[in-house]
């Protein structure tokens, strides 16, 4: 067998407290197992018990939450509970702050799901035995679903259980509150200064209502607030009027013989907002108002917005006519803003089913999954190191592309172990994804960033008012106005509108989300070859330790984002804001109408979607910044030198069979080392089981051999170079003993 010379070892120096790992571990695992600890578990099992923990805790904070607000909120109709009435300032507050928690708790239960999905299609060592035998392979290291095909059916059922349970949280979780924007409809009332003294008016021609009791304003009017012309303006020239009701237009010349009283309009929020409609309308209703301002100019639809006119007809407020009459100055009864927050008890139902259905899965996942799954790369290095694949015995230069290569000509990867020729190419991080992985990730990039343009494109058309960029700039992120309320789409009263809103309003929440489980895959894969090309002795970096789920000794621990840190925390970064754009550029819109005597507002509320082109704007710009950001990356050079094994479960077997005797103690103990891949410096000494490394060939059965066998070291012909070494074929792999860097031109197997 080989014995390596230790003392020219640079990168690994024998520590008497780590030279016989195997009984180390033994003595630690005596003296530390507690019974908890043997309950608990170590590494993914630990891990999915934390998991179980997360989703139970989740659904406990949702019972509890659910049970709370159904006995001390305030039931209003289908379902939908008011759990708040206030200002609509502190209501806001209240909503930013509730949706954040929303936001940590769905991540926190989506983050578990999701770990215990990766272990579901993570194969055990069972099924990638099995899965070989059938001349097949597996990815290890990335969620697959691929893998679904050759694991337990059990644990396909749980995956699809996990994956389907997952649509519904995206789609509603964010929707279970909901803020209520109050605005008042109001009468306009044009009198003189003796209807306020109480002077009598045509009570025939102005009767009580059950919307306007005009004798109970009279007898409040020296209550409200005065204003003059331009305060009133800047008063009432809102979308949305929470603090203001009922206002009494005193005219400077009131006509004779008319009475205290002249006329009343009324302000009425619509059930439906089409082009035409021109919020608070009777400030801008003289005819001559748009000339006299120079104001420019009319829309489409054959008038000025009089959100156009107030700016330049506040310069000139003294002059104000408004109903036909010179304004003197307003009165203005002022109220508390009304905002509600909202609970949606048909939308938690739904959640907790979906909530139930995670723990159950996770649970399975936590207690009976059985055999461990190989999640990661050092999880598979090790398990193939400590017991070698015989499947893969000679394949030692085997790639992902040259084992993806022989499945296509075959049906299944070539089995034939003949010799290849270790002829290496500079590669860069692109080429550790397939090109269908590129062309899959590229077409959901092209998706979203058409589908986004289109939808800007849109919104902007449908805006009412201009049709321009700085009209969308002054709606701003996610503020519900009429310019930006989707007009037609079930616009009006009932649950059916909360439903198709809540929908609409998330869809693009699932869609962003899958579209950054593919990017962060495609990243999880080209740094899992990079971490893999560090362990070659052509990358110059010494031995390394393996990273793996259950880490013991100087092993080191798995990513918890799957990523080197500098990178996993920003992709977050920008998925979370990415998610928050998305949040602020389609959204539930509730509008909560008051009428103009004050009472309660009407149980069936205005419930829709609304929209913000500049949140749309800025997502294209994020989307185009992700894939510069990926374009960049990917095109940076991979240490020279290794095959690219990737995530392909053959290729990393192949690369697993290092130049050790049969005693199991020592592959145990080697694991534990940090180790390298390379060349076995002698292959006369590490004959395997097929008995070809190690041997001389000649120049015609390497040639016919080659021609064969060629995989994932690269092609090419023999050189001209006859030393004898270059015909004996050579071994390389993964391993804690010295290796050297294969020669180019040489045989290997």
């Amino acid at each position: 067998m080989f014995s390596p010379d230790y003392n020219s070892i640079t990168a690994y120096t024998p520590d008497p407290m780590h030279s016989t790992p195997t009984a180390l571990l033994k003595s630690s695992r005596k003296s530390s197992g507690s019974r908890s600890r043997r309950w608990f578990g170590q590494g993914w099992r630990a891990s999915s018990k934390i998991a179980l923990g997360c989703a139970v805790t989740v659904l406990i904070a949702n019972i509890c939450l659910t049970i709370g607000i159904v006995t001390t909120g305030m039931k209003m109709m289908n379902g939908v509970y008011m759990v708040y009435e206030g200002s609509c300032k502190k209501t806001q507050m209240k909503d930013s702050w509730i949706h954040l928690c929303l936001n940590i708790v769905a991540t926190i239960l989506l983050a578990s799901s999701n770990y215990c999905m990766q272990l579901l299609t993570s194969p055990s060592r069972s099924e990638v035995d099995k899965a070989h035998a059938q001349r097949k392979w597996l990815d290890i290291g990335i969620p697959s679903i691929r893998n679904l095909g050759s694991l337990r059916k059990k644990k396909v059922a749980l995956w699809w259980m996990l994956a389907i349970s997952s649509i519904p949280l995206h789609l509603v979780y964010n929707s279970i509150f909901y803020s209520a924007l109050a605005t008042n409809n109001y009468s306009i009332l044009y009198a003189s200064q003796s209807f306020v003294d109480l002077a009598a008016y045509n009570e025939t021609k102005f009767p009580n209502t059950r919307d306007l009791n005009i004798t109970d304003v009279q007898s409040r009017a020296k209550s409200f607030e005065r204003l003059n012309n331009a305060d009133c303006i800047h008063a009432y020239a809102r979308d949305f009027v929470e603090d203001r009701r009922n206002v009494i237009v005193v005219v400077k010349d009131p006509p004779a013989n008319q009475g205290s009283l002249f006329n009343i309009t009324q302000n009425d929020f619509p059930e439906v907002i089409t082009p035409k409609y021109n919020a608070f309308s009777w400030i801008c209703d003289d005819p001559n108002v748009a000339n006299e301002t120079n104001t420019c100019c009319e829309n489409k639809y054959g008038f000025v917005p009089c959100n156009k006119i107030t700016p330049k007809l506040l310069d000139r407020a003294n002059q104000w006519s408004t109903g036909g009459f010179e304004v003197d100055h307003c009165l203005s009864e002022t109220v508390e803003s009304r905002c509600h927050l909202h609970f949606s008890l048909d939308l938690m139902i739904v959640v907790l089913a979906f909530n139930i259905l995670k723990v159950i899965g996770i649970s399975y996942v936590a207690f009976r999954l059985g055999e461990s799954p190989l999640v990661n790369i050092g999880d598979a290095i090790q398990s193939f190191l400590r017991h070698p694949d015989g499947t893969t015995e000679g394949m030692c230069l085997s790639s992902h592309e040259s084992v993806v290569a022989s499945a296509k000509l075959g049906g299944g990867y070539s089995t034939t172990t003949m010799p290849t020729r270790y002829s290496p190419k500079q590669r860069r991080y692109l080429h550790a994804a397939t090109w269908n992985q590129w062309l899959f990730v590229t077409a959901l990039f092209v998706l979203v960033f058409v589908g986004t343009s289109v939808c800007l494109a849109l919104s902007i058309g449908h805006l009412v008012g201009d049709k321009t960029i700085a009209n969308a700039w002054s709606i701003g992120f996610g503020n519900v106005k009429p310019e930006n309320l989707v007009m037609g789409l079930s616009i009006g009263y009932g649950d059916r509108s909360i439903a198709v809103s809540t929908l609409i309003a998330n869809t693009p929440q699932a869609i962003f989300s899958f579209l950054y489980v593919c990017y962060n895959a495609l990243f999880t894969v080209m740094f899992l070859s990079r971490e893999l090309s560090h362990f070659s002795v052509t990358a110059g970096r010494g031995r390394k330790y393996l990273r793996v789920t259950d880490p013991r000794g100087e092993q080191k621990s798995t990513y918890f984002l799957s990523l080197p840190y500098k990178y996993g925390v920003p992709l977050l970064s920008a998925s979370g804001l990415v998610h928050w754009l998305v949040s602020q550029s389609i959204f539930l819109a509730n509008i909560s109408i008051i009428p103009p005597d004050g009472s309660q507002p009407m149980q069936d509320e205005i419930t829709t979607v609304a929209y913000s082109p500049i949140a749309m704007l800025f997502i294209l710009f994020v989307v185009f910044a992700l894939l510069v950001f990926l374009i960049a990356t990917a095109w940076r050079k991979l240490p020279f030198g290794m095959p690219l094994l990737g995530s392909n479960s053959i290729a990393i077997s192949a690369a697993c069979h290092p130049p050790v005797g049969p005693d199991q103690s020592e592959r145990e103990d080697m694991v534990m080392r940090p180790l390298n891949w390379g060349a076995v410096p002698d292959p006369r000494k590490a004959v395997g089981d097929l008995g070809i490394r190690g041997l001389h060939l000649d120049r015609g059965a390497a040639d016919d051999s080659f021609r064969r066998g060629g995989g994932g070291g690269g092609g090419g012909g023999l050189g001209d170079d006859d030393d004898d070494d270059q015909n004996i074929v050579g071994h390389c792999c993964f391993s804690d003993q010295p290796l050297v860097p294969p020669q180019i031109g040489k045989l290997y197997a």
